[in-house]
């Protein structure tokens, strides 16, 4: 009788041993379980306790052990119940890239949520599972019930190796979203350049549109991806100037400063248009950007008129040519761009002034240099009946004067007859030799050569004392230049 008791006893806690389900340790990383969770703290809160079979028989579906999976489920486990983390058993399994208790779970019944488990596994990366299913006949190009491909769903995940095993075993790289637009062009908007390289090497369609109709090219640009736009043009992708945003591709990528990607468009020979959605001309819009630094505005003005824009283009508000706009600004590094092209000079400004009277009247001295040195009119009367050497006589500017003469101006002209009288009424000798208006033959330098004299007509005063070249010490001071 005690050996029967003692048996009894002996299989009672064979029984309990086998029943209490081992230690159950989450497998997330320390570094994540160390992090505080609102959401899972409120989530935990309201879920209920786990049963420990089905921790234990989660701990087991990630161990790949089967055996133990096999007697747990005999012993009542829930192959649908969660862990503490609120997973399945069979998304353990799945997690952990175990095929044999994965096989075994879904035999068993258990089933995954949303999309089948094949897209459920390679959407984790797990491709010893997906093997697993694919060999028990599962369908790489399997559709949901609402009609949309499952394989949408793995590239919405993002994982590299899913998306290649899939499209390796024959998943339609050229697969639309429900929406209507392609897999593609939802990869790129992602930015998910692996996953865009592997569709296009299975046949997507570089030249693919998403819902709304935009190029997968142009929703790379959108997303400011270098690598992604020239991953496109490598394969051939092409796109009209259309708009981003109410605006062109070559406008937006120029206010968005991204030079990288217009280098590349334009490298490619990708057509921008050289308007905007308004019809005005893209070259005007860059010179008036405030925006742009100079280098990056030269930059991007020298691309523009490389490949056809007009350095001539005129305004669709104003009417003015592009190098009015660019005398506006204080670079004479942007005039001069336009000028060296062969721009027109016999325009004249919004007031009436010609472009060196403008100059003038807002202190853009440099303008004046590069203006002259490529052989605007210096004599040329605008709007207001003035002249650039009128101006500088009546603004007593001595530097500007002498410049003006040494371009060839005409101190004697009709127009210049109040400034001269001005001049002569302050008795400033320094103008009156520089005009020639002394008697006295003048000193004179004509671009790069040496100062030489004029041949006297009359033999002047041996003991006369001739005006100097440059002004007074004083001069500066009363100019309000020292």
């Amino acid at each position: 009788m005690g050996n029967l008791q003692q048996d009894a006893t002996a299989k009672e806690h064979t029984t309990a041993g086998f029943d209490v389900p081992p230690p159950y340790t989450s497998p997330i990383s320390p570094t994540q379980a160390s992090k505080p969770s609102l959401f899972k703290a409120l989530k935990s809160s309201f879920r209920s306790k786990p049963d420990p079979l089905v921790s234990a028989l989660c701990h087991a579906a990630m161990r790949g052990d089967e055996q133990q999976v096999s007697g747990l489920i005999s012993q009542g486990a829930n192959v649908h119940g969660r862990n503490d983390d609120g997973n399945t058993p069979l998304k353990c399994a799945i997690l952990n890239d175990q095929a044999g208790t994965s096989r075994l779970l879904l035999s068993m019944g258990a089933t995954t949520n949303k999309v089948p488990p094949l897209f459920k596994a390679a959407a984790m990366g797990s491709l010893n599972v997906c093997k697993m299913l694919l060999d028990s006949g599962e369908d790489v190009n399997e559709v949901s019930k609402a009609g949309e491909p499952c394989f949408v769903e793995v590239v919405n995940k993002g994982n590299v190796a899913g998306v290649r095993f899939l499209l390796n075993n024959g998943a339609r790289a050229e697969a639309s979203t429900l929406a209507g637009g392609s897999i593609l062009a939802q990869a790129v908007k992602k930015d998910q350049i692996d996953i865009v390289h592997a569709l296009l090497e299975h046949g997507a369609d570089v030249n693919s549109h998403d819902v709304h109709g935009n190029s997968v090219l142009n929703i790379a640009i959108q997303n400011g991806n270098a690598k992604l736009v020239s991953l496109l043009l490598e394969r051939g992708a092409q796109t009209q100037p259309a708009t981003i945003l109410c605006t062109t591709i070559l406008e937006y990528t120029i206010n968005k400063k991204r030079l990288d990607i217009l280098r590349q468009l334009v490298a490619a020979g990708v057509d921008l248009g050289l308007t905007d959605a308004q019809n005005q001309p893209v070259l005007i819009k860059v010179i008036r950007n405030p925006f742009l630094k100079k280098d990056d505005k030269l930059e991007v003005m020298r691309m523009l008129m490389d490949n056809g824009a007009d350095y001539d283009a005129i305004d669709i508000t104003f009417g003015l040519p592009a190098i009015c706009h660019a005398v506006e600004t204080a670079s004479p590094e942007i005039v001069e761009e336009l000028l060296i092209r062969g721009a027109e000079t016999k325009v004249r400004m919004l007031g009436g002034q010609t472009m060196l009277t403008y100059s003038i009247d807002v202190n853009h001295r440099h303008h004046v240099k590069s203006l002259l040195s490529y052989g605007v009119d210096v004599n040329e009367v605008d709007g207001l009946n003035r002249t650039p050497l009128m101006l500088a006589m009546l603004r007593l500017d001595f530097n500007m004067a002498k410049l003006f003469m040494d371009y060839g101006a005409d101190a004697m002209a009709d127009v210049n007859e109040s400034a001269v009288k001005f001049i002569k009424a302050l008795k400033r000798r320094d103008f009156l030799e520089i005009l020639g208006l002394t008697g006295e033959p003048r000193l004179h330098q004509v671009r790069g050569l040496p100062q030489v004299r004029d041949s006297p007509t009359t033999s002047p005063s041996t003991t006369e004392e001739h005006a100097p070249d440059v002004p007074p010490p004083s001069y500066e001071v009363a100019a309000g230049k020292a």
